[in-house]
Formats: C-alpha cells, sequence, structure tokens
C-alpha cells in the first residue's frame, strides 16, 4: 500500500507539472511527455493531437483507481 501511496503522489505531482506547462488547448510534445512517463505502457499518447485534458483526465482516473485499490486492500485484513 505504501508503494501504491508514492505513486499516487508521483501522479499528483505529474498533473501540476502539466498544468504549470499550460492548462488548456492541444498538449506539447513536453506534457505529453510528462504524461508517458508516469502511466503503464498502455495509455502512452506518443505524438498524437491530445489536449492537455485528456492527459490530466487520464492520470486522474489511475489515481480513482488506485485509490479503490487502497480501500479494498484496507478492508481485507
Amino acid at each position: 500500500m505504501r508503494k501504491r501511496r508514492r505513486f499516487k503522489r508521483s501522479l499528483k505531482t505529474a498533473i501540476n507539472r502539466i498544468e504549470a506547462i499550460g492548462a488548456a488547448g492541444p498538449a506539447t510534445a513536453a506534457q505529453i511527455l510528462i504524461h508517458d512517463e508516469v502511466q503503464y505502457a498502455g495509455q502512452h499518447h506518443g505524438m498524437r493531437n491530445v489536449t492537455v485534458q485528456q492527459l490530466v483526465g487520464d492520470i486522474r482516473q489511475t489515481i480513482a483507481t488506485q485509490t479503490a485499490l487502497n480501500l479494498a486492500d484496507s478492508d481485507n485484513p
């Protein structure tokens, strides 16, 4: 569970880094690279046309999944 907590923290940091570059419109190469660094291989966008909102949405969905897993683990002793 501690590893997941650190992973969630790195995801939240990635959101802040992406939004610091620009919070709206098409994503830059730097924003896509930040996203791809924290996501697993199945969700890499490469250099496709993608918006900042889509990148942040992907990361927030991963945070929600990790939170659900943490809650499930805490229910099972």
